[in-house]
């Protein structure tokens, strides 16, 4: 799979920080929500999404090794998050980094939805959880993972086209509206919060 840039490979090797803002959006027996969202990356793996407001707080991330949750009253811990879909979204060099998220990936065939067409690609899933991902035919660009991760509003920023919009399930929406490359970040951040709530571990979260 090759990284989709209008500054090529180049352009996507010189970013190591990512740092964005917007709202997330919900639907939870009820009519839906919005409330705030902040969220940051950095080389190697990286990433933070926090989600607050209304009564709300969610918070989860990966300080490169351990994955972790965050919410009012406890925090978990989940072993795979270095590898989420989440966090190869937010990876400031998630294109060139396809092969580590998604491993041997293997073009299985081209399909039509909606009147577009799209090319399926499956992963072997050997040591990481399988997956399908769909790529437009036409513009070569992600459009979805296991169908159920959709990745849309692609915008040219540093010369790199990235999704500013991500839906799950067609129900959690999260929507960048303010997103920059290469900014200071401080590497605690990441850290797993210290918080002394209980902490409770899990193998498997995406």
């Amino acid at each position: 799979m090759k990284a989709k840039a209008l500054g090529g490979n180049k352009a996507l090797a010189g970013i190591s920080t990512r740092k964005g803002s917007g709202v997330y959006r919900f639907e939870l027996n009820a009519p839906e929500k919005q409330v705030p969202l902040k969220a940051a990356a950095a080389l190697p793996n990286r990433w933070f999404i926090q989600i607050q407001g209304d009564g709300w707080f969610e918070k989860k991330g990966c300080d490169g090794k351990i994955g972790w949750k965050q919410n009012r009253d406890r925090i978990q811990e989940f072993g795979n998050l270095k590898q989420s879909i989440v966090g190869w979204w937010l990876n400031p060099q998630g294109p060139l980094k396809m092969q580590n998220y998604f491993p041997d990936p293997v073009l299985k065939k081209k399909s039509l939805r909606n009147n577009r067409s799209y090319f399926l690609v499956e992963t072997a899933g050997i040591m990481q959880p399988k997956h399908s991902l769909e790529f437009d035919a036409q513009t070569g660009l992600l459009d979805r993972i296991d169908g159920r991760w959709e990745f849309k509003n692609y915008r040219s920023l540093d010369g790199i086209l990235f999704p500013f919009r991500l839906v799950i399930d067609g129900k959690r929406k999260f929507f960048l509206t303010v997103l920059a490359h290469n900014p200071d970040l401080d590497k605690k951040i990441f850290a797993r919060p210290s918080k002394t709530i209980p902490v409770l571990k899990h193998l498997f979260m995406r």
